[in-house]
């Protein structure tokens, strides 16, 4: 049996796995502007290589002044499709889609 620091040891590793791979997983963002187009705002998604806690202001300091912002699940993107688009750590990229 395992001492109780030993155990807070392992578990504190596993999280910090856990943590790093959310820092290197790029973050897809839906941004909206802040004036209409034919009664329905303007939409665009970009992806953003950062932490996750800077993917909505590394996105929004790329805008206008004004849009909003929002995470949304990068599972709309297959890996394949991650990779294609040969991200580095930090980068920020609007989609085209």
């Amino acid at each position: 049996m395992r001492d109780a620091a030993t155990h807070g040891l392992a578990f504190l590793t596993r999280f910090q796995n856990a943590l790093n791979s959310l820092t290197r997983k790029p973050w897809l963002v839906e941004v909206e502007s802040d004036f209409l187009f034919g009664g329905t705002p303007l939409r665009q998604f970009w992806i953003a290589a950062v932490p996750f806690d800077d993917a909505i202001e590394a996105v929004l300091s790329k805008c206008p002044h004004g849009w909003g912002a929002r995470l949304v699940s990068s599972e709309i993107l297959t890996a394949d499709q991650i990779a294609a688009l040969k991200l580095r750590t930090g980068d920020v990229m609007e989609l085209g889609f």
